[in-house]
């Protein structure tokens, strides 16, 4: 389709931002790669050499620049352990090629089935198919989308009627449950396949969302999110102290006395996360749980969870060192002979079983 003169005009002109733009980085990171050199060999720099380095992005980094900061000084190469670098970093190795976490996260019943195939306590489904056939009863439970990942669409069933997840809003009947989900959706409920599963309750609500970030055997943080009545977020590490963790808006939990991970969670909860995690040949998965009296029951993966640009600067560091260790723990596995049987037994690998050597 041709292009209008006006519309000519604002590609050019975005055009010559763009170089314009391109010109000042690279004017910046020259003037910052010349001032390292001058620093490197002056006697008592060190601190000030390592600061001016730090400016710099990895790829920007000279040779000399790798050999003084890692041989000689002996410190951390420089934003080289990000987390949210190493999510994208996966995500451009799942666009040339395979890898083992592909097939997870996508699809609610496959995460289900490899889970309850490694033993893992799961969610019980009653009912999975389209809109108009979903059961329109009081009985508690919870409806969702089988393929979306977030809160939209989501509503819970209870004896008092059927209230949104997403917007915290009690729905009058059914028609405004299907406009809600019209809405939160863009796109009509009938065109979406649906499950209804039995409603996870914990101290008699609905159980929170526990989103553990787990590093091949370790776990880096845990998100609690409670949804009844209106949403609440809380965030702690690994030894489930609570900690800021994002730069989001998302609201915050003001009384952890409530919250599941300060009172509900023990060290046995925590090991079987870990040996969950240890049982699948990636450095990185989020694996998702519900809260319930009877402990955690397992819900959904996110290889890829949404906001973790947002986390803040320590914790990106922190969990991108994390997710290093992780890729050397699983290589040094898998060089030992790990097979990881019940993963290449299941649906989830066929593409990998299917590989051939070039």
């Amino acid at each position: 389709m041709p292009h209008s003169p006006d519309s000519l005009r604002g590609e050019e002109g975005f055009q010559e931002q763009i170089a314009r733009l391109r010109h000042q980085r690279d004017r910046v990171t020259r003037a910052i790669q010349d001032l390292a050199i001058e620093l490197k060999d002056l006697p008592d720099h060190s601190e000030l050499y390592l600061e001016a380095v730090s400016l710099l992005q990895p790829s920007q980094m000279k040779q000399h620049d790798q050999t003084a900061v890692a041989r000689i000084l002996r410190k951390p190469l420089p934003n080289t352990d990000s987390f949210w670098v190493s999510l994208l970093e996966r995500r451009r190795r799942k666009q040339l090629g395979f890898v083992p976490e592909k097939r997870l996260g996508i699809s609610k019943p496959d995460d289900m089935s490899f889970a309850r195939a490694l033993g893992v306590p799961t969610v019980t489904t009653r009912f999975s198919g389209s809109w108009n056939d979903i059961p329109r009863t009081l009985e508690s439970g919870c409806i969702k989308p089988m393929r979306h990942s977030d809160s939209r669409g989501v509503f819970y069933i209870l004896p008092t009627g059927v209230k949104s997840v997403f917007s915290s809003v009690d729905c009058a009947d059914w028609d405004h449950v299907e406009r809600l989900a019209t809405e939160q959706l863009n796109t009509h409920p009938s065109e979406v396949e649906w499950e209804l599963q039995d409603l996870v309750t914990w101290r008699g609500k609905p159980g929170p969302d526990l989103k553990f970030y787990a590093f091949y055997g370790k776990i880096g943080a845990v998100v609690e999110v409670s949804r009844h009545n209106v949403p609440q977020y809380a965030y702690f590490d690994h030894s489930l102290a609570a900690l800021p963790f994002t730069t989001d808006s998302n609201p915050r939990m003001t009384d952890l006395r409530n919250s599941m991970t300060t009172t509900g969670i023990d060290e046995e909860d925590l090991q079987a996360v870990r040996e969950f995690s240890a049982r699948i040949p990636v450095p990185y998965m989020r694996i998702d749980y519900l809260g319930s009296d009877e402990g955690l029951v397992f819900c959904e993966f996110s290889s890829a969870p949404g906001q973790a640009h947002m986390i803040d600067a320590e914790n990106q560091v922190r969990l991108g060192t994390m997710y290093h260790q992780a890729e050397m723990r699983l290589l040094h596995d898998l060089l030992n002979g790990k097979t990881f049987s019940e993963y290449m037994a299941h649906p989830v690998s066929k593409e990998l079983r299917a590989m051939k050597a070039d």
